[in-house]
């Protein structure tokens, strides 16, 4: 039965070499190692409390650190296998396997050093454990593990939370219902303050793994209260308490130590010759607790066997799922496949070239899809997302006047008519603003170009062979072909995609069947300002004819009646508009205005004529004009309403008349500073009027409707060409180019020795597979 402790033993020791190696985490990370729950002896306590002299008591020799406060920062697990007696003791690093110490103060020494390297100098913890094995004729086969000593207060600088992190890392091993819990206190201390009680009693209310330890007994006051303990009536467990004196008062004084045997002889000697303990001595001391603590880790490895198969027969069916990937052949059996030596190697690499070409084209059309799975889009459909989804909505989302404000937009009305006042709606103005709209689509494009650039250079990662996992070297330079491949057509891409931005800028096409101009846009612009413009002349006939009467009433004229005047002008503006928003007259392409008698007259033409373009602004200028000839007209008609005698009858000025020559002459004569003329100075900056006419007001909105008609066009362009320039000049090229780039550069006689050898890494990872497979069998079978 005894040879399940050193079997178990090796089981402890492939998982913790699993634990460190194989994993790529952090090996400061606390995390819990052990992936079996091993049944193991672990020894709780708190700090000064005698855990490390009892240790060293059990195997028989002084190995373990010294000092005050926190001497013991991280787990260190004790497996001790029994040598014959002819053999020297000796010790074994887990982290320096193949490393023998036989002088235990070197023991101790690597014990320090290996807890600095992880942690430093500070008094801080970690759950990473340290595996010592110990070979020698006084121990038995026993597994312990020593934990950090409990504290509530820190002192000496120790973190503020040191209380709670030596928690987190002995709760996990005590926790495990296969843990054998051997919680250590102070005999001269109240059992009811016990540190180690109290943590065993929250993960083993009822003391069933539960063995307690009184040391320190030797300097005791209150023989009474201890035998109770003792004796197990203070505090029931149900293993009880062995009561240990690792070494005497004298020791701790003078800071000297005898020999392990001469302490042994020492406490058996205290215990037969105390009168308290005289009779309870044959189930006292380190020898008795260590033959306890045998039969009982032995009990507990018989009842954990079948759930320890369970466990490894699984850790040994993921291990065999490993070695797959890394393939049970070695690089001989590949070559062995083939007839022929030199001819085997160029068959493999051609295979190889020939399957990443495959494997790549079938990814992007879209044939290795079951691969990935459902969860998530791969391959091709990722591309088709970035280009519809992606950049496709981006630039539908975009507002086609973004970033131009009205007054720039007049700004830029004033500027194309150069020193002439403008008569017609000027055509370059919408060119230039039309061109820094369109501009914009360049960055999004090279964006969408660099995001593919990206997803295929993910493609090529993920392009996995099983010879390529054998061959580091071939799979290196096989990725490193394609990459360049990649990065060659990425100039040509965004030089297409700069080209298709700049055909856009080259010619504003307002020919263009789906462009929207002339008649529809005057149409829609009129209809949603027409009953505003009628609004508006109506409140300033109101309030000049208002203005009129305060006036006189102010100067006591006699204000006898006010011939309001007709404006028959006004139905030509009128008229117009109604026969500009009539949808049966209106014709898209061309529009002739008779200003005379406020009619309009659309006739068809060819859409794609030469005087289109003329028409559509002559359109436009011949409305503006009706409306300036209109807008005068009324203006007249207003002035005479105030300055004209003929339309005013009955006024009375009398004696008034004074007061209204004098307040003429006051408005004529302002600003005049002795009869001289002075101009102001021209400003650096000079900017548009910030209250525009209604001439600017209707050419801006014109401007604005063109500017979203004809970007909506070249962004419908853009969104269509993109993507097809990038799968021309890109993904299409780099499908059709692969295996022949890849024939080119690697298919060559001097590489194949390297192409073809086999990485080591991988080499030494199946070599532990399979020895990790041979142990975890062995226990099993055992």
């Amino acid at each position: 039965m005894e040879r399940l402790i050193p079997i178990t033993n090796s089981l402890q020791e492939i998982l913790e070499i699993l634990s460190l190696g194989a994993s790529n985490e952090d090996i400061h990370s606390d995390r819990q190692v052990l992936t079996i729950d091993l049944p193991q002896i672990a020894v709780v306590g708190a700090q000064s409390v005698g855990k490390s002299s009892l240790l060293e008591f059990i195997i028989g020799r002084r190995f373990l650190p010294r000092g005050r406060g926190i001497v013991t920062r991280r787990p260190l697990i004790l497996q001790l296998q029994q040598i014959k007696d002819n053999q020297d003791d000796y010790a074994e690093f887990g982290h320096k396997k193949g490393k023998i110490f036989t002088d235990f103060d070197l023991v101790r020494q690597e014990i320090e050093n290996e807890t600095i390297r992880l942690i430093g100098n500070k008094k801080s913890v970690s759950a990473t454990p340290i595996l010592l094995r110990i070979f020698s004729k006084r121990v038995i086969n026993l597994t312990l593990v020593d934990l950090p000593g409990l504290t509530k207060v820190p002192v000496e600088g120790q973190p503020i939370d040191i209380d709670i992190q030596i928690r987190k890392i002995v709760m996990p091993y005590i926790r495990r219902s296969t843990c054998i819990i051997l919680a250590v206190t102070a005999a001269n201390t109240d059992i009811a303050n016990s540190d180690s009680l109290n943590v065993a009693r929250e993960v083993d209310p009822e003391g069933i793994r539960t063995i307690g330890v009184l040391t320190k007994i030797d300097i005791i006051d209150d023989y009474n209260n201890t035998m109770q303990v003792i004796n197990n009536k203070s505090y029931p467990l149900r293993r009880g308490y062995v009561a240990v004196m690792c070494r005497d008062l004298k020791e701790e004084l003078s800071n000297s130590y005898r020999s392990i045997d001469e302490s042994i002889i020492e406490e058996k000697n205290y215990f037969e010759s105390n009168p308290q303990f005289k009779d309870i001595a044959y189930r006292c001391g380190t020898t008795y607790l260590a033959k306890m603590l045998q039969s009982t880790l032995l009990e507990y490895i018989k009842d954990s066997l079948p759930q320890l198969n369970e466990q490894a027969n699984k850790i040994i069916r993921d291990k065999e799922k490993e070695l797959e990937k890394y393939g049970e052949i070695n690089h001989m059996d590949i070559l062995g496949n083939f007839e022929g030596g030199l001819n085997n190697k160029s068959a493999i690499i051609l295979n190889c070239f020939s399957k990443f070409s495959r494997s790549f084209q079938d990814m992007i059309d879209g044939q290795a899809s079951y691969h990935t799975g459902l969860i998530k889009l791969s391959g091709g459909a990722r591309l088709n997302y970035i280009f519809h989804n992606w950049f496709g909505q981006t630039l539908f989302n975009f507002d086609p006047l973004s970033g131009l404000s009205d007054s720039e937009i007049r700004t830029a009305i004033k500027n194309s008519t150069g020193t002439k006042s403008s008569l017609f709606v000027p055509e370059g103005a919408f060119e230039v603003l039309a061109r820094i709209q369109i501009a914009k689509l360049l960055q999004p494009s090279l964006t969408c170009v660099e995001q593919v650039y990206h997803e295929l250079k993910k493609l090529v990662e993920q392009c996995k062979l099983p010879e390529m996992m054998h061959f580091y070297n071939l799979k290196r330079n096989i990725t490193n072909v394609v990459n360049n491949l990649l990065d060659n057509s990425l100039r040509p891409t965004n030089e297409a995609i700069i080209n298709l931005i700049n055909m856009e800028l080259a010619y504003i096409n307002t020919n263009h069947p789906d462009f929207i101009g002339g008649a529809v846009a005057l149409s829609n612009i009129f209809d949603k300002n027409m009953q505003n413009i009628k609004l508006s002349e109506s409140n300033v006939l109101d309030h000049v004819i208002t203005t009129t009467k305060n006036i006189t009433n102010n100067l006591n004229c006699d204000l006898q009646h006010i011939n309001t005047p007709t404006y028959k002008q006004d139905k030509n503006i009128e008229n117009f508009f109604k026969s500009v928003s009539e949808p049966s007259n209106l014709n898209l392409n061309n529009v002739e205005i008779d200003s005379e008698n406020g009619k309009s007259t659309f006739n068809s033409a060819n859409p794609y004529s030469d005087n289109n373009s003329s028409t559509l602004f002559s359109t436009i200028s011949k409305t503006l004009k009706n409306i300036a000839n209109t807008t005068n007209l009324n203006t007249s008609n207003i002035n005479n309403v105030i300055y004209n005698n003929t339309t005013i009858d009955h006024i009375d000025i009398s004696s008034n008349t004074n007061k209204c020559i004098s307040l003429k002459k006051s408005v004529f004569n302002q600003n005049n500073n002795e009869g001289k003329i002075a101009l102001p100075i021209v400003p650096d900056i000079v900017a548009t009027s910030e209250d525009p006419s209604e001439r600017e007001k209707i050419e801006a909105e014109i401007i604005k409707f063109f500017i979203v008609s004809y970007f909506n066009v070249v962004r419908k362009n853009i969104a269509d060409y993109v993507p097809k320039a990038i799968m021309y000049f890109m993904v299409n090229t780099i499908k059709d180019s692969i295996q022949r780039e890849l024939v080119t550069q690697l298919y060559k006689e001097e590489l194949f020795d390297t192409l073809l050898k086999e990485d080591e890494v991988i080499i030494e990872k199946r070599h532990n597979c399979h020895q990790y497979i041979r142990e975890l069998r062995i226990f099993c079978i055992n």
